[in-house]
């Protein structure tokens, strides 16, 4: 996935919060978009866009804020 930062305010900043999925994770991604903080979810490769829709729906974030990432951040080369 690429994020082209037009569709950003240029003083917007920009978070990647790994484990984003679950109950830290998930406050941690609520208190930055509430900050108008454009976030990159991170979630394990398990994870499909539909349980990316339903957490996005049942924790009532804004979905230009908030933009999925699935990978395996303990292994190097997912993360590249």
């Amino acid at each position: 996935m690429e994020f082209n930062q037009e569709h950003a305010p240029a003083a917007q900043k920009i978070a990647v919060v790994t484990g984003a999925f679950g109950g830290i994770g998930s406050a941690i991604v609520k208190t930055l978009t509430q900050q108008h903080c454009m976030v990159f979810a991170v979630g394990s490769p398990q994870r499909t866009l539909a349980d990316y829709d339903a957490w996005l729906n049942n924790q009532q974030l804004n979905p230009l804020l908030v933009k999925p990432l699935f990978l395996d951040v303990t292994n190097s080369d997912a993360c590249e």
